[in-house]
Order: C-alpha cells, then sequence, then structure tokens
C-alpha cells in the first residue's frame, strides 16, 4: 500500500516542540517535504487575481455572465488585510 499523508497547521511547530506541546518524533515523520505558504495579506497582487479565479467558478456554476470588479472593489481587495486568508476572501466573493 502506497500512503500519502498531508498535513497542514498555521502553528509554529518548532515552537510547540520546545514547549513540549507537540511530539518531536511526530515532527519529523510528517516533514519530510515542507512547503510555508505565507498567508495572503504578504502576497502582494495575489488577492486579486485568486478574487478573479473564484468569480469566474461562481459565474460558472450559476449560469451568469461575468462582469468584474468595479475599480473601488479591486482596490479593496488589494488594500484589505484578509486575516481569515483565502477562506475568508473566497466567502466574501460567495456573498456569505
Amino acid at each position: 500500500m502506497d500512503v500519502r499523508i498531508v498535513c497542514a497547521t498555521n502553528q509554529d511547530l518548532s515552537k510547540l516542540i520546545s514547549r513540549n506541546e507537540f511530539r518531536e518524533d511526530l515532527f519529523y515523520r510528517i516533514s519530510e517535504v515542507t512547503v510555508n505558504i505565507p498567508p495572503l495579506r504578504e502576497r502582494a497582487g495575489d488577492a486579486v487575481v485568486i478574487a478573479q479565479v473564484l468569480m469566474e467558478r461562481r459565474a460558472k456554476e450559476h449560469g451568469r455572465s461575468l462582469r468584474g470588479f468595479s475599480p473601488d472593489a479591486l482596490k479593496a481587495i488589494q488594500t484589505y488585510p484578509w486575516p481569515g486568508n483565502i477562506r475568508e476572501l473566497e466567502n466574501r466573493i460567495s456573498g456569505r
């Protein structure tokens, strides 16, 4: 059996290990390949690109034509810090 496990966290596991709040041996078992993805607020320009993809996806799902974002909406997307990261952006685009 070939099994691959993908793990994700928003915690600093090194700090948790030093405080004995996460098992070091488990960390080394799951961290063979580590990919650090910075939060959306640290990736200039990504919010607008992701928002456009999400809007296109929603328009297609609902059989609607795509009108795009207004200049004010684009500015708001670019300047908002997105503390909820991409999930928050997706919820805003979806009207949730």
